[in-house]
């Protein structure tokens, strides 16, 4: 669909130019009509009526052609935008090769629960050798013996927030693990979310907010990075978040923390990219729970429990982790993965930021107030209506 808007609308601009100008060239423009013609037959079996209309009508048909085909394009690219879940580079590359990651040593931080367990089941499932890694032993152990294959997974339990030794002494086992094969992927996934206004928060929270979500995958991939550096090989991914690319209402030191994140690894990239080494930085939006277990986060004072909403809003675990999976076997430097209003929002601030500020500030009062308070933060006729 995507290839059939390119050729019909640069097509109808040239059938009309040519019927207009030069109405006696009926050879110019009966080729500009097969080329619109060839793009009507990718918009589907209602489009193809516009190339013979551009072929056989002259510049009046051409014209109406033109005019019908932008109209139609533009109401499919609002429908995808509308409909769409990840931004469009990512979408356009498609599903990942099967063995895209067979044979691929990947370590993943965090996988003891939520998307890190549901991801490494996944690579688990793809073939791949696993280097699974969080605080509790006990935890992993159980993620391990639901993978298809248990002796392709190696449970390598410590603290992110340890002492530098136990880090580089994580990082040295890593590399050696599997015959010394060396990490292909370090997956950066651990991290702690916050539900609380930001004149509330205690800079306690604040600094254990940062030290989760900024300092440990710096600190860890500062562990890691020699190794791969030496081998010449692999690639880091970093779980980062939407709050790292829209300001969060509710969740103002979170978003600042993933936007450290961002920041740090689009600047590793640059550094290590005539190194073999390359960089994902992953931004999700909100994802949904396969479980009915209360999450744990930050409030404005200490962790607080709380139990998931059920949102439509929020993405399935399963199409998040097989969207994360697409962005790393596709290599791309960043992805977006966000349902609506999420990633409106996102192409808000990259493209038309005055519009995006306009949106924030009329929502955020709202937002912010109503996830201190326990209810979703993504239901914006909601917050309207609190103003």
């Amino acid at each position: 669909m995507c290839c059939g808007l390119f050729l019909a609308v640069p097509a109808a601009v040239t059938a009309f130019i040519a019927g207009y100008f030069c109405p006696r060239q009926d050879a110019l423009l009966h080729g500009a009509g097969q080329l619109l013609q060839l793009g009507a037959d990718s918009l589907g079996p209602l489009a193809q009526p516009l190339g013979y209309a551009a072929a056989g009508l002259g510049w009046v048909g051409a014209l109406v052609a033109f005019v019908t085909v932008s109209a139609t394009g533009t109401a499919i690219a609002l429908y995808g935008l509308m409909s769409a879940d990840a931004d469009l580079a990512l979408l356009l590359r498609g599903r990942h090769k099967p063995d895209a990651f067979r044979g691929k040593v990947i370590w993943i931080t965090g996988a003891s629960q939520g998307i890190g367990e549901a991801l490494a089941k996944y690579l688990a499932g793809q073939g791949a050798r696993l280097i699974l890694s969080s605080r509790s032993a006990e935890r992993l152990q159980r993620v391990k013996e639901a993978c298809p294959d248990p002796s392709a997974v190696l449970v390598l339990p410590f603290d992110l927030l340890g002492p530098e030794a136990d880090l580089a002494a994580a990082a040295a086992a890593a590399d050696g693990a599997f015959g010394g094969a060396g990490i292909d992927f370090l997956i950066h996934n651990a991290g702690a979310s916050q539900h609380a206004l930001a004149a509330e928060t205690t800079g306690e929270v604040a600094q254990q907010l940062l030290d989760i979500n900024t300092l440990a995958p710096i600190r860890l991939t500062q562990a890691a990075l020699p190794h791969m550096l030496k081998r010449g090989k692999g690639r880091l991914v970093v779980t980062a978040s939407m709050a790292a690319k829209v300001p969060s209402p509710g969740q103002a030191v979170y978003s600042a923390a993933k936007m450290a994140v961002w920041g740090y690894f689009g600047s590793l990239a640059t550094e290590v990219a005539d190194k073999g080494i390359s960089v994902t930085v992953i931004c999700p939006g909100p994802v949904g729970s396969s479980s009915d277990t209360p999450r744990v986060l930050f409030g404005p004072k200490g962790k607080i429990s709380r139990l998931e909403q059920q949102d439509k809003r929020r993405m399935a675990p399963a199409r998040a982790v097989q969207l994360m999976a697409n962005a790393m076997a596709a290599g791309v430097e960043e992805a977006w993965l966000a349902k609506q209003p999420v990633l409106t929002m996102a192409y808000l601030m990259q493209y038309l930021p005055l519009l995006g500020w306009m949106v924030l500030k009329k929502v955020g009062p709202g937002r912010a107030r109503a996830l201190s308070s326990g209810k979703s933060g993504y239901d914006v006729s909601s917050m309207l209506r609190e103003q």
